[in-house]
Parts: structure tokens; sequence; C-alpha cells
């Protein structure tokens, strides 16, 4: 502090550079963009701009959504057969021109938003199989998923129309142009501390104070939020589990039991026990088919239920500490 003229004290800050070499906000380059590190001339095409509607919530400049569709997956082989994957045809709406892209192109692609847009929340993958990758029930969930997340992509209004997202969903040049772009890609320099410099904001800067409390809420937010998604999680594998196993066991016994009771009473001579019979052997029908149900029914709430839980807690984990 130091004073000025008048009695009035002004205050004036040093920005130091970080010792934790290994926080996001050193790795996403906000520091080295504080510091005044990079000097790269940003084109004009390459301008974000951020508005305030209202002149209190900032947000990015209007743009239009990209909705795209995937179909037709299909195992496919090089070396002669001695590598299979799997293609996924995919065809934006606005275009109706379709491109081919495997799930390693697609890893790529997450790479490279993760890499370009260092303070956003980049949905991830959805994962790997080690195993079973080929079975169609695999296969269907797997363009299923994948469709959300491009599509969760074409919604956000600056990842949707950046280079990198054209490129992927429009080059239709599987060998040369795929490669053109890709290397393109991987030199941006609007990327990581170079996104900072796109930034162009029309709006009034919001209070420094007001802004730390608001983040100081959201990190708080986030924290709780996981971990109460989390415990969603767990507790639906946990009726998962029980409705496949204890339930559908418990009236699986019962039918069983009915079962053999009714053939027991298919023994008895007297003509009167027929309808007894038949009764007795329809109970036990039914409890076996109440188990079933018990086993079916998880795939149409709970696990319909985690898969957008764990997709949503996979956004979460997304969001760097602030």
């Amino acid at each position: 502090d130091t004073e000025g003229g008048g009695g009035h004290t002004t205050r004036s800050h040093t920005i130091k550079k970080s010792m934790n070499r290994f926080t996001p906000y050193v790795k996403s380059g906000a520091e080295d963009f504080i510091m005044g590190k990079d000097k790269e001339q940003i084109a004009e095409s390459d301008l974000i701009t951020i508005i305030s509607p209202d002149n209190i919530r900032l947000e990015w400049g209007p743009s239009t959504q990209i909705s795209v569709k995937i179909t037709d997956p299909i195992k496919k082989q090089k070396f002669r057969g001695m590598k299979s994957f799997m293609s996924y045809y995919i065809t934006p709406i606005s275009t109706n021109l379709t491109v081919e892209r495997r799930y390693k192109q697609f890893d790529w692609f997450h790479e490279r938003l993760t890499e370009k847009f260092p303070c956003m929340i980049i949905p991830p993958l959805p994962e790997k199989a080690v195993v079973g990758k080929y079975q169609q029930d695999f296969v269907e969930q797997r363009r299923e998923k994948l469709e959300l997340w491009l599509n969760r992509i074409g919604r956000h209004p600056v990842i949707a129309h950046c280079d990198v997202t054209n490129h992927f969903l429009t080059c239709q040049d599987e060998k040369d142009g795929w490669k053109e772009g890709k290397r393109k890609a991987e030199s941006d320099k609007t990327s990581r501390v170079g996104f900072f410099m796109t930034i162009q904001c029309d709006a009034p800067l919001p209070d420094a104070l007001r802004s730390e409390r608001e983040v100081a809420s959201f990190n708080g937010f986030t924290k709780k939020m996981e971990a109460n998604l989390d415990k969603v999680v767990r507790h639906n594998d946990e009726y998962f589990h029980k409705m496949a196993g204890p339930l559908k066991q418990m009236y699986g016994k019962y039918g069983s039991l009915f079962k053999e009771l009714g053939e027991v009473f298919e023994t008895c001579p007297l003509p009167e026990s027929k309808a007894l019979t038949t009764a007795v052997m329809s109970t036990g029908k039914t409890y076996s088919e109440i188990a079933d149900v018990y086993e079916a029914q998880p795939q149409y709430d709970a696990h319909v239920l985690n898969e957008s839980v764990r997709e949503y807690l996979g956004m979460l984990g997304s969001v760097p500490d602030m």
C-alpha cells in the first residue's frame, strides 16, 4: 500500500508465478495469459464475444446449435483382419453429409477440445470397453451415448463452431484431408493460453468481490452435487442387485413351490380337485412371472437413471478446482 495525495491509500498488486505447476490454473494457460507471456496476434475471425443481456450475468454470444445423427455402426478390419474396429456414420442435420469416424477419432476430438478450451466443461466420452465391444447390445448403447455426446457439443455456442469441431463433423477425405486438418488442430495457436486471447467482452466487467463469491459458491455446489450423485449411483446399484438377486430368488422360489404343490394335486384321483390343481399351478406360474419382472425392471428405471447420473458426474468431474 502507498499513501497518495489527499491522504488516500492506493493498493497495488504484484502477480507471482504459482509454485505448484500442476494446478488447473497453471496447466490451462491462465497463468501465462495473466503474466502476459503470449503476444500472438489473433485474427478477427477467431474472436469470441461475451455479452451480458441484463448487465449482471455474463454469457457467450448467440449462435446456432448443431444437431447430428449417428447411424449404422459397422465392424471393420485392417491389416488383413489382424485388427478390428467399429466405425460410426455421423450426419449433421444442417449439411446432411455423412462422415465415417472410429472411436479413436472421437477420443482425439475430445482431447483437442480439452486442450483448446481450458476453462470449459467438456463432457467425458463414453468409457472404452475391454470385453464385449462388438456385441450388438453394447454397440447400440455406444452409438446412443456417442450421439448424445456429440449433440451436447453441438449445443455449446462456442465449441460447436470451432475449427476442430467443423473438421470432425465435415471432413469426408479420410486420408489426406483428415491428416491435414488434424495437423492444423494440433498446432492451433488459439488453444490453451491462446484461447484466452480470443475472448472479447462487450459487457461491463462484474464486481470482482461478487465474482469471487459466486465462484466459491459454485465450487462448493459442484463438490456437494458430486458427492450426493455418487450416493444415488451407489443406492441404485444396490437396488439393481436386490431386484435381480434376493427378490427374484424369493418370488422364483414361491413359483417353484406352488408348481411342485400343483404337481402333487395332479396325482389326486378325485375329479373335484382338478380346479384346485389348476389354480395352484397358475399361482406358481404367476410368482415365476413376478420374479422375471423384478429381474427386468431395473433396466427401465435404475439403469436409465444411473446412465444419466454417471454422465452428469463425468461433467462435474471435468470442472477444474477454482
